[in-house]
């Protein structure tokens, strides 16, 4: 694993602060394709629907305005920036945050499996498509499928430099053991978790549907 190198971090921490804030545009793009595909979004279907996307999406843009302003101030905000870099090119990130960079490597490689679920989303949502009207449906769907590849891409590469990281983390010497909270967000544990939670649901579900006939 690559140690220390000359870094511009003021950089990286800039770099990251734009992305942040332009992360907005296809979140926004992503949402009117749902409901341009299915015609409905939660509780909302038609022109409800596109008013409650219009709103949602402009409260996030004001929420992330918000933080972009104030991690121009914060230094402690800022070097979170650093973490993602240092992990994805192997570099030590020095010591201010590179506990923390080891937690969100221990993480990402923990929660790797996470990426078989991601071909689901898309998969459902296509089933709900409007696909009596082409001309708006398979755009959206072509921009959901192409968001998803996109987000499943991310996550693969994310979750191979988080596992070289956390087999041999850059710097010095230290524990690799990950504190006692840190396993119950990880890893099986983490998938048996949800795998609970989604199974109590269905038979709550099926049990409600079934008193009520």
């Amino acid at each position: 694993m690559t140690g220390q190198r000359d870094v511009d971090w003021a950089q990286v921490e800039r770099r990251g602060r734009r992305l942040q804030l332009v992360s907005v545009v296809p979140f926004v793009v992503g949402l009117a394709a749902l409901v341009g595909l299915t015609g409905r979004w939660f509780l909302w279907e038609g022109a409800a629907a596109w008013i409650a996307v219009g709103l949602f999406a402009g409260s996030v843009l004001v929420l992330q305005v918000i933080v972009w302003t104030v991690t121009r101030r914060r230094a402690g905000d800022l070097e979170a920036f650093r973490i993602p870099y240092a992990v994805r090119h192997g570099i030590d990130p020095g010591p201010v945050v590179r506990e923390r960079a080891d937690s969100h490597a221990r993480r990402m490689a923990a929660n790797g499996w996470v990426v078989w679920l991601l071909p689901f989303a898309p998969l459902g949502l296509l089933l709900q498509g409007r696909w009596d009207r082409p001309l708006v449906a398979v755009p959206a769907a072509l921009v959901l499928v192409g968001f998803f590849v996109t987000l499943i891409v991310w996550w693969r590469r994310t979750s191979a430099a988080a596992r070289r990281w956390a087999s041999d983390p850059p710097g010095p010497s230290r524990s690799r053991e990950p504190p006692r909270w840190e396993r119950w967000i990880t890893g099986r544990r983490l998938a048996r978790i949800l795998v609970g939670l989604v199974t109590v649901g269905t038979v709550a579900v099926l049990v409600a549907v079934a008193l009520e006939t």
